[in-house]
């Protein structure tokens, strides 16, 4: 879709994002008075977010498992996640790259915004489902572009609960002060919004690390 090829250009181009296959970002989130240090490592589908809250050095790791996620606190015992938050995991940081390795992977269904879904102020949006091997279709991610920059500025998604007792719900991640970094457009600051009024995460990215070498033990917890 034109959006999208649109996006991708002005983004760094295909060959520059493609070639993207790890990621490594640290910075500091903020929810309320709450501020925690953070690193996400991030390879193809596999994850690993480090939390560490600065009043007090509280800690929380989630970690994708290679397919059986998992979380942990302050070192203690390792419990699992729901399976669908690996399959529908969204790296924030690197949304660009995120779009092009989801639309080179799995069949990708794009479409236009339905008539609830379309914003005269900005008419630059597609809905994206992705298609797994049985066939099921995810559910809807509907992506918003910067009219004049094309870059991606939003996208509104569900989240599952990460665990059977907690339900999801839809959310909506922000990207702002886009920044290039070898050559790719990556936000710099990223804010979570949640269905409640108010409720919203931020998270200031401090380094980015294109390339690193991770090693694969790392996306699992122990």
């Amino acid at each position: 879709m034109g959006i999208l090829n649109t996006a991708i250009t002005a983004s760094g181009g295909l060959a520059t994002i493609s070639s993207i296959q790890a990621v490594v970002t640290t910075g500091v989130q903020t929810s309320g008075t709450r501020v925690d240090n953070f690193k996400w490592e991030e390879a193809g589908r596999e994850y690993r977010y480090d939390y560490s809250r600065q009043e007090d050095g509280h800690k929380q790791s989630l970690a994708s498992g290679h397919g059986s996620p998992v979380a942990q606190v302050n070192g203690g015992t390792v419990f699992p996640l729901t399976k669908f938050s690996y399959v529908q995991h969204i790296p924030f940081d690197i949304p660009i790259v995120y779009l092009v390795a989801c639309l080179a992977g799995p069949a990708a269904v794009i479409s236009q915004p339905t008539a609830s879904q379309t914003d005269t102020a900005n008419p630059a949006r597609v809905v994206i489902r992705f298609q797994n091997v049985s066939g099921k279709l995810s559910p809807e991610e509907l992506w918003t572009f910067d009219p004049q920059t094309n870059l991606p500025v939003s996208v509104r998604y569900y989240a599952p609960g990460l665990t059977p007792f907690s339900p999801g719900e839809v959310l909506r991640a922000k990207f702002l002060n886009y920044q290039t970094e070898s050559g790719i457009m990556l936000p710099q600051l990223i804010e979570l919004h949640g269905p409640s009024e108010g409720f919203v995460i931020s998270y200031q990215v401090d380094t980015i690390t294109l390339n690193p070498t991770i090693n694969v033990s790392d996306f699992n917890l122990q």
